[in-house]
């Protein structure tokens, strides 16, 4: 904003320059900076943005540790939805150990097994600890079978919760299932989760497990020397929304820049007043801003600079793509003493809320923030140097 400014300042000058016949030139000596709107003026800046999701992650994923994190099991989907995903055993036996534990491998007979389990984790963990919730949840079982022969088999199985006051899942359709012969990630069983379930799951059991088994297996393993083991496992993926109770205070944040060259204009006041269109799911409290103090040692401790005061605080209303919310916002800079310096870069102090009112809505790297009808009022005039800085 403060550089489309300059440029409306420079575009000025020919036309100061115009009115001055330099026949008459008397301005050695004098000094040749120029002065303007000594009371106040206000400027037009138009709309910028949007400022996406997609944006921000990559300056996230850029945080030492919490990238790696990120980069390990959050993801963007082809729609541009954050998800995580996970997949694990639940049962995994040799076909030769299942025969030594047949009586009798030369007739079919029945191996039981009691328990066998696989769990859901990576930040599917985290989720109800920051008072997130999953939407778009979906579980899927698949079998892969080595044998050249089809398998019949059973168990009692359930799909557990990692909010333990919602109720297990009985999965009655895994009483009786079939593997099929030679068989790969064959799906037994799927299920797409109502966003009403707002706890992520937490892992299935199987109880009871019984397998049909022919006479002599390891004589009808499809190939030895690539698979012989049965594998079931289940496949989880879930998108990231924000409850209606999320609260994560960030503290101070500090943004560096490039510097804004404000200081060569001499002014006393700005006040920047604009609308802010979000059609992010979560409410952003921004508690304060303070301008950083310049250092010319670049490794020294971030400090905010105590002559520069700024009335700032404000909050931007969740929304979402289909019910953008607007927030007016009205930001005051000014010097307690003499003239605002070049700007540097900014301290926040930043907490992130659930939106109220809001549906269900899971985040999306094309979700973010646009400033729509931004002016800028200076106050106490501007100085334009003999040398203008951009």
């Amino acid at each position: 904003m403060m550089k489309r400014l300059l440029v409306l300042m420079i575009l000025a000058l020919p036309v100061l320059q115009s009115c001055a016949n330099m026949d008459y030139d008397i301005s050695d000596g004098f000094n040749k900076e120029i002065k303007l709107f000594e009371k106040e003026i206000s400027v037009p800046a138009g709309n910028i943005g949007p400022f996406t999701l997609d944006y921000a992650l990559g300056s996230v994923k850029n945080i030492e540790g919490v990238g790696a994190l990120l980069d390990e099991f959050l993801k963007v989907d082809t729609l541009g939805n954050l998800v995580f995903e996970a997949s694990g055993p639940i049962l995994k036996k040799n076909v030769y150990e299942i025969a030594s534990q047949m009586d009798d491998t030369t007739v079919p007979s029945t191996w039981t097994y009691s328990y066998s389990s696989g769990y859901v984790g990576g930040l599917a963990v985290m989720l109800g600890y920051l008072n997130l919730q999953p939407v778009d949840q979906t579980l899927s079982i698949v079998a892969s079978n080595p044998l050249s022969v089809l398998v019949e088999a059973g168990c009692d199985a359930k799909i557990s919760f990692q909010d333990y006051s919602v109720p297990a899942i009985t999965l009655d359709t895994l009483s009786n299932f079939r593997m099929e012969r030679r068989a790969d990630s064959q799906e037994l069983y799927s299920i797409e989760f109502s966003n009403d379930v707002t706890s992520t799951v937490a892992g299935i059991t199987f109880e009871n497990i019984v397998f049909n088994m022919p006479a002599d297996p390891v004589s009808k393993i499809s190939d030895p020397d690539e698979n012989v083991f049965f594998d079931i496992s289940y496949r989880h993926k879930a998108g990231i929304a924000p409850t209606s109770v999320f609260n994560l205070p960030l503290g101070d944040i500090s943004l560096k820049f490039e510097s804004l060259p404000v200081g060569q204009f001499n002014l006393s006041k700005c006040d920047i007043s604009f609308e802010l269109e979000s059609t992010v799911p979560i409410t952003v409290c921004v508690e304060e801003v303070k301008v950083m103090k310049h250092s010319d040692d670049p490794s020294a401790d971030v400090q905010p600079d105590p002559n520069i005061a700024i009335e700032s605080g404000f909050v931007v209303n969740g929304g979402s793509p289909e019910h953008p919310a607007t927030t007016p916002v009205k930001v005051t800079i000014e010097a307690l003493e003499g003239t605002i310096p070049d700007i540097e870069g900014v301290i926040l102090s930043i907490s992130l809320e659930g939106p109220e009112g809001l549906p269900v809505t899971g985040l999306n790297v094309h979700q973010g923030v646009t400033v729509k009808n931004a002016s800028v009022k200076l106050s106490g005039g501007i100085t334009i140097p003999n040398k203008l800085e951009l």
